[in-house]
């Protein structure tokens, strides 16, 4: 598993660069006024959005093809359940006060998304290298916007 780094463009930002430590892979665009938003990978424009206004899946979509899907089972709990490739995965937050998130399929754990400081926005993602990177960065797009999500109503970074 290679470790994709999640860094902000600036300080008040919540677009990020994902990057091998090296090189950019991938942008995360994050959309200010909804749930929604553009991911650059490989030059390519990915959207995400949720389908409805306070509800409904989380799309990942290229030229009109739907790629992924994500539902959120609570809206009391930081998780959210991938459709992928006819198979599914969990993706949650570890712990209440923590910003980690652990992606399982069953009991299995398969990768994590972890703050690298406490009072920082970057971090480190250690996602199954076997998928395709579109779909590691919507992963990261789901976390963005939990962290986000908690940021605002005072609840974190």
């Amino acid at each position: 598993m290679t470790d994709l780094m999640l860094v902000p463009s600036n300080w008040y930002s919540w677009n990020f660069d994902v990057t091998d430590g090296q090189r950019r892979l991938a942008r995360v665009e994050m959309s200010s006024w909804r749930e929604k938003g553009v991911l650059q990978v490989d030059g390519i424009n990915h959207h995400v959005y949720r389908e409805g206004i306070g509800s409904g899946e989380f799309i990942l979509k290229r030229d009109g093809v739907v790629l992924a899907k994500a539902t959120k089972p609570s809206a009391f709990r930081n998780a959210f359940t991938l459709t992928y490739d006819n198979r599914e995965y969990s993706i949650r937050k570890q712990s209440f006060l923590g910003r980690t998130f652990v992606v399982t399929e069953g009991e299995k754990e398969l990768g994590s998304l972890v703050a690298t400081r406490w009072w920082a926005r970057d971090a480190t993602a250690a996602l199954p290298e076997n998928w395709p990177l579109h779909i590691r960065v919507f992963v990261i797009w789901l976390a963005l916007l939990i962290w986000r999500r908690e940021a605002n109503s005072g609840g974190g970074a």
